[in-house]
């Protein structure tokens, strides 16, 4: 069995996901940033991890999970 790696980022808290009351997801708008690790290698613009972004993005857009207006990958 391999050993895990440890990040200092491994200790950070849970985050609640359910939507407050307050907020109308019909009519909110929501910004999504995604880091991965090992940080600085650029790994989400590769062409391969891309086309897998952009296909499960696509499917969530078709299945009316999300409704994407832009679609965005920058270098880390």
């Amino acid at each position: 069995m391999m050993e895990q790696e440890t990040h200092p980022f491994t200790s950070r808290k849970k985050l609640p996901h359910e939507i407050p009351i307050w907020i109308d997801p019909s009519a909110e708008t929501y910004f999504i940033t995604v880091n991965s690790l090992p940080r600085g290698t650029n790994q989400l613009c590769a062409e391969a991890t891309a086309a897998s972004l952009l296909q499960s993005a696509v499917y969530r857009h078709e299945s009316n999970h999300w409704f994407i207006h832009l679609w965005l990958l920058m270098p880390d």
